[in-house]
């Protein structure tokens, strides 16, 4: 399904919405990306957070990154890693759930050795949200989505 676009007077987008089907990609799906945009989007699961911080470097250039999330897996942190380490981000930031550390302890420590102390952050929350900046642009995200794929309605 093509998503729907709205444009205020002067042509900037000014809303853009999606329901994405069982084949979308989040790169398909959320392009073009352009200033101005406000993109709203329901998935069933077929991309994660992650693959929509992915989309938004492959139009930004490299950014630094903060998600927040209740919860991540060691492979979305390896993914993350790798974008960090080849450039696509030039820093990251975790936020996470204080439970995190009980329900997942090989997973923190994971990502304490790959991000460092500083880059991993802990506290009582359910948010789940992304932020993209560089010196050209400033994103923000809003999601129900973890980090990882999840083959629920999102």
């Amino acid at each position: 399904m093509r998503p729907a676009a709205h444009r205020r007077p002067g042509g900037e987008t000014a809303f853009r919405r999606f329901v994405a089907d069982g084949r979308s990609r989040a790169e398909a799906v959320l392009a073009p990306i352009e200033r101005g945009m406000r993109l709203s989007g329901l998935t069933g699961g077929q991309f994660s957070l992650l693959d929509i911080v992915q989309a938004l470097l492959s139009a930004t250039g490299p950014a630094h990154v903060t998600v927040s999330t209740w919860t991540t897996g060691i492979r979305d942190a390896e993914a993350a890693r790798w974008l960090l380490d080849n450039g696509a981000m030039l820093s990251f930031q975790l936020l996470t759930d204080l439970s995190f550390k009980q329900r997942q302890p090989r997973y923190c420590e994971a990502l304490l050795r790959r991000f460092g102390g500083d880059s991993v952050k802990v506290t009582r929350t359910h948010a789940k949200f992304a932020l993209v900046h560089n010196a050209e642009w400033a994103l923000v995200v809003r999601s129900s989505m973890n980090l990882n794929t999840n083959t629920r309605f999102e």
